[in-house]
């Protein structure tokens, strides 16, 4: 996913796009499926029995390769769904070449698939953190991906919740009025996990 403010409101003011059409994840796997096979093994095994393996020089040309795994699509609420997967990387330590590493995270994208109102938001979020708890705390938060039709102000009622929370607000904006001399391109700007689609 791949959204800035000026994307998503030109998404929005098309009638025929749905919002969960703009957040739309792609649940296919990604990336070098070696490296799943490499977590599971082990590198010296691996490296051992793989020896003329192109993946091998991939990996240290590239200090290292990534997949994702097919993601797997569960409805939180009628608004919400969460796409579970997870993310094998194997990397090269920097330090010293000879040592490579692998690890394994389980990801989840939570999707918004309406517009929602701060009540609704509100609840959405609360689904999306119990949610989370049947995972282990991740290295980075979850994505929480969406379009909300409420104020800065509104949001900044549970904004300390979100810092607490296993998910950031990166990827879902809100409608909201700029003052005068904030106006310009339409870009919008963030302000701490939330970004904005404004209106110009």
């Amino acid at each position: 996913m791949n959204l800035n403010p000026l994307n998503v409101r030109k998404g929005l003011e098309l009638e025929e796009v749905e919002v969960y059409d703009i957040f739309h994840i792609d649940t296919e796997s990604f990336g070098e499926p070696e490296a799943k096979t490499i977590h599971e093994i082990g590198w010296s095994s691996y490296s051992k029995n793989n020896k003329n393996n192109p993946v091998i020089k991939k990996i240290k040309d590239e200090s290292g390769v990534i997949y994702f795994t097919h993601k797997i699509e569960r409805d939180v609420t009628e608004t919400l769904k969460a796409f579970i997967y997870d993310c094998y990387m194997v990397f090269v330590d920097k330090l010293d070449t000879s040592i490579v590493s692998s690890s394994l995270n389980t990801e989840i994208q939570f999707v918004n698939t309406k517009t929602l109102d701060f009540s609704q938001f509100c609840k959405n979020l609360m689904e999306a953190q119990a949610f989370c708890g049947d995972y282990n705390i991740p290295d980075l938060k979850y994505s929480f991906a969406g379009h909300g039709d409420f104020t800065i102000q509104d949001y900044s009622d549970v904004h300390h919740l979100v810092i607490f929370s296993r998910i950031h607000m990166l990827d879902f904006f809100i409608t909201c009025e700029l003052p005068t001399h904030a106006r310009g391109d339409g870009m919008g700007f963030g302000l701490h996990r939330v970004c904005f689609v404004t209106k110009v």
